[in-house]
């Protein structure tokens, strides 16, 4: 019943059969290592498009294995074109931002021009704000604007747009995509989409000025993140009242809602939570953790108001 969304920071530092290095660099050395395999030398060879994308999965798959512990059955890599294609076909996304977003990179082809405040986002318009790195935030912001770009369209999964949107997602499974799953496996996640409940998180890392832009893999808390994802059912009890009361942000734009469900949650003997009107925007509901406040009564919240958590990587100067 949910999907558990983890963000890896790219400048994360991994050992593998590559040796010690940043987590972006292993595809790249996998795919390398795949057309060595195949003896093939010419980059630009149409043979040497598939042994690269399998080197690459591979080992990249691997890594993660080893970082956090898990086996993972299948993979599927996906190019920039596909999630515009997806993006349009479920009717843009819609996002707010503090400053405007303006970058040129005509080498990249990444033309990126967003003002500021809020916008609704065609596909090729939100792969410049996923892609985007400078100015507004850092990496790890930039983590955070692709888990809510998910939480979008996860929402939109659950709406008729996904009938308009399935010609697109199985063209893209042929053209755009490098995956070991069955069309007929991808169909079936698409279906059971409508029916789950996303929880994000970035993995945890630890900045030590000694490995310079390198970071750390703090092994406790990835642990402990990894707990709930593993045995759901652990650590939650639906009798006892939370012990974290939330602050309720209503962007719903119908009048009296955010008032409605703080009345509710009182009534239910889980606190008196504060209430924020802001102008109404087109975002899924969310339970956003703060970084002090306990998994237990996120995930409390989480089920039995049916709606995802999102936990962000940075958390706002003097928030409570």
């Amino acid at each position: 019943g949910r999907i558990d969304v983890i963000s890896l920071p790219r400048d994360t530092l991994v050992n593998d059969r590559f040796g010690a290095h940043k987590l972006n660099s292993t595809f790249i050395l996998g795919g390398k290592a795949g057309l060595s395999d195949a003896g093939i030398t010419d980059l630009k060879s149409p043979l040497a498009e598939a042994p690269f994308l399998q080197g690459g999965t591979q080992a990249f798959k691997e890594t993660i294995e080893t970082l956090l512990g898990v086996n993972i059955d299948y993979v599927a890599l996906f190019n920039v074109e596909l999630v515009a294609k997806v993006i349009d076909a479920l009717g843009g996304v819609d996002v707010n931002l503090p400053e405007a977003m303006k970058y040129t990179d005509r080498a990249a082809n990444l033309y990126i021009d967003i003002p500021a405040g809020d916008s609704h986002l065609n596909g090729q318009q939100a792969v410049g704000y996923l892609r985007f790195r400078r100015g507004v935030g850092n990496d790890y912001t930039r983590m955070d604007r692709g888990k809510a770009v998910i939480g979008q369209l996860l929402e939109k999964v659950k709406s008729p747009a996904v009938i308009r949107a399935i010609p697109t997602l199985l063209s893209g499974l042929q053209n755009d995509v490098y995956t070991n799953a069955s069309t007929d496996f991808a169909l079936r996640m698409i279906s059971s989409a409508r029916g789950l409940t996303p929880h994000f998180y970035t993995l945890p890392t630890i900045e030590d000025a000694r490995y310079g832009s390198y970071l750390l893999t703090d092994n406790a808390k990835t642990k402990a993140l990894l707990v709930p994802i593993l045995e759901p059912t652990s650590g939650v009890d639906l009798q006892k009242a939370p012990a974290f009361v939330p602050s309720i942000v209503d962007q719903s734009g119908v009048v009296g809602l955010g008032a409605a469900l703080a009345v509710y949650l009182e009534r239910n003997g889980w606190g008196k939570p504060e209430v924020t009107v802001q102008k109404a925007a087109d975002t899924p509901t969310q339970i956003v953790r703060r970084e002090w406040g306990d998994l237990a009564s996120a995930e409390f919240y989480s089920q039995v108001l049916e709606v995802s958590v999102f936990t962000p990587y940075r958390y706002p100067v003097g928030a409570k």
